[in-house]
């Protein structure tokens, strides 16, 4: 009976990495976007502000665009950043990917403030000293005040891939392919924090930090994928759960 538990197991385990290889996902890891719904937009052509304008924070430092990448210069003010002046873009079901580094500075470098439904919060990237990491704000608490604060290991000078998706249950977020934020809003209020009011409807900004950015994309999902990539995502972990039950 033992054996037969055993077999099960590995064979559940071996099910959930093929749908996973099928669904374009890996073990921790984000999937392959852009699998299901529509194509990517991209936002940035690599050659000028077009677009976008600088956000209205007072004293921001200068924006220039060179050698592919928009750099956020640090002003006398806290806050440089660029929001969005294109077309609107969706409010729920979409997914963002960009690429962001801090050149200089010991804060947060690649804040992107985005909507969810009728209102907009903001995945901080880096602030409280360079490591604090999670959504600004659920009733009125940022993101270093609720169950979305985390840390990870930003590296000077070294490229980190950001990638947000906005679904009706969940707002999620990765960087360098390692998940960070899993967020599950409910009835809560959404707000952002008064000083990057600038970057809405769609921006992003650097607090006090020299910041490059680039390669800024968006893609609508397939009606549901969020919710299934959620599910399986679930369905890994507990499989993997179980397989580690079984080797004790």
């Amino acid at each position: 009976m033992g054996a037969q538990l055993h077999a099960g197991r590995w064979a559940a385990l071996l099910a959930a990495a093929l749908a996973m290889a099928a669904a374009g996902c890996g073990t921790g890891g984000e999937g392959t976007p852009g699998a299901a719904g529509e194509k990517w937009l991209d936002l940035f052509d690599g050659k000028s502000l077009a677009r976008w304008k600088v956000s209205h924070f007072e004293d921001h430092g200068p924006v220039t665009v060179r050698d592919g990448q928009i750099v956020l210069g640090a002003g006398s003010g806290p806050i440089t950043g660029i929001t969005w002046t294109g077309d609107p873009l969706p409010d729920m079901d979409y997914e963002v990917t960009f690429e962001a580094m801090r050149l200089a500075g010991s804060d947060f470098f690649g804040t992107i403030t985005f909507p969810v439904f009728d209102s907009y919060c903001s995945l901080v990237l880096g602030g409280w000293g360079g490591e604090v990491v999670g959504i600004s704000s659920f009733d009125g608490n940022d993101a270093v005040n609720n169950e979305t604060c985390t840390t990870y290991p930003f590296q000077e000078k070294r490229w980190h891939h950001v990638r947000l998706r906005v679904t009706p249950k969940y707002i999620d977020a990765w960087i360098d392919g390692k998940q960070v934020v899993e967020a599950e809003p409910g009835d809560r209020k959404i707000s952002v924090r008064e000083e990057v009011e600038g970057s809405k409807p769609f921006g992003l900004s650097a607090w006090r930090t020299e910041a490059a950015l680039r390669a800024v994309r968006i893609r609508r999902l397939a009606p549901g994928e969020g919710a299934a990539q959620q599910q399986t995502s679930a369905e890994q972990q507990q499989t993997s759960a179980d397989v580690a039950d079984d080797r004790r």
